[in-house]
């Protein structure tokens, strides 16, 4: 299912949350992700699972360890 969203002051961009994913429809596998830094460790401590395309702004679902093969 391809939902569309609508972004203030953006074009339309495609919401195609659900599996998680290593690349975009677009091709492209470079993401923007929200995260909090573990200030102990310096490492990321948390992700959000909603990632965005950097070249075409489509939103997807973040890969996790627990993902495995499942992963498209």
């Amino acid at each position: 299912m391809l939902n569309t969203i609508r972004c203030i002051g953006i074009a339309r961009v495609n919401d195609l949350r659900g599996e998680p994913t290593f690349a975009c429809i677009c091709g492209c596998k470079m993401f923007k992700v929200t995260v909090m830094w573990d200030e102990d460790t310096r490492a990321v401590g948390w992700y959000d699972l909603a990632q965005e395309c950097v070249e075409c702004g489509t939103v997807t679902t973040a890969p996790t360890e627990i993902d495995g093969d499942y992963c498209a």
